[in-house]
This record gives C-alpha cells, sequence and structure tokens, in this order.
C-alpha cells in the first residue's frame, strides 16, 4: 500500500514540486526578497526619520512654548516699566509746571513791586515839586498873619513840652 502511495510517479510529482518549490523559494530569496528587505528597510528608515521629525517638532515645539513664556514676561516687565516710567514723566512734567508757576508768581510779584517803585518815582518826580510849591504858597500866606505865626509857635512849644515830660 505504501507502493501504491509512492508510486514512481507521485514521487516524481513531489521531486518536481520540490524542485518548483526550490526555485521559487530560489527566485525569491534571488530577486524578490532583496527588493522586499530593501522596501522594509526603506519603510524602517522612513519610521525613524518620522520619529526623528517627531522628536525634534516636539523640542521646537517645547521651546516655543518657553520662548513665548518669556516674551510674555518681557512684555510685562517693558509694559511696568513704561508705567513706572509714565509716572515719572508726570512726576517730573507736574514739579516742572509747578516750578513753573511759581517762577510765574515770584516774576509777577517782583513786576508788581517794581511798578509800584516806578509809580512812586513817577509821583514823586512830577507831584511833589507842585505840591511843595503850593504847600509853600499856601504856608507863605497863611503865617504872613501874625496871629497865626504866634499860634503855630505856641502850639510847637506846647508839644516839645508834653513830649519831654
Amino acid at each position: 500500500m505504501l507502493y501504491k502511495i509512492f508510486s514512481l510517479t507521485t514521487l516524481f510529482r513531489f521531486i518536481n514540486f520540490a524542485a518548483f518549490a526550490g526555485l521559487v523559494v530560489y527566485l525569491f530569496n534571488r530577486y524578490l526578497l532583496p527588493s522586499v528587505r530593501k522596501q522594509i528597510h526603506e519603510k524602517k528608515l522612513l519610521l525613524q526619520n518620522l520619529e526623528t521629525q517627531k522628536q525634534g517638532l516636539k523640542y521646537q515645539l517645547s521651546n516655543l512654548d518657553q520662548a513665548l513664556e518669556q516674551q510674555n514676561f518681557l512684555a510685562q516687565e517693558l509694559n511696568h516699566k513704561i508705567a513706572l516710567w509714565a509716572h515719572h514723566v508726570s512726576t517730573i512734567n507736574e514739579q516742572n509746571l509747578q516750578e513753573q508757576i511759581a517762577n510765574q508768581a515770584k516774576i509777577d510779584k517782583r513786576t508788581k513791586i517794581k511798578n509800584e517803585k516806578l509809580t512812586f518815582e513817577l509821583l514823586n518826580k512830577k507831584l511833589i515839586p507842585s505840591i511843595i510849591t503850593r504847600v509853600e504858597h499856601d504856608l507863605t500866606q497863611k503865617f504872613n498873619q501874625e496871629d497865626h505865626t504866634k499860634k503855630y509857635i505856641d502850639t510847637i512849644l506846647r508839644f516839645i513840652e508834653e513830649s519831654s515830660q
């Protein structure tokens, strides 16, 4: 029975099948396997490259987040400095305005005093001579009469006596 199963035809069929399978395996190993291995290797390299790019992008994202935080911090610090600077500028401007007001008040006061002095001097130059002339004239008329002269001298003497006591 084994003989019938393993007849010469079956044997040659197995040998042919083995030869054909060997040829297929040889051709696969010789021509297709290097191409498949190359494609697999290329896919692995592509995956590694993509993984490297992914890590690089994560690193860049981390750097961008840090840079953004740093920029936000610097912007807040700059805003604080600008507010502080604006406060100082407004304080200095207010001080300058107060100084200008004080200086203007001093200038106005000096101008007023100067104008008063000039007015007084002008009055002295113009009015005093005319007043002196008028008073001389009036006194001369008044004291030309002896009664008035005597009364005036008596009044002066009484005043002197009262002030000396």
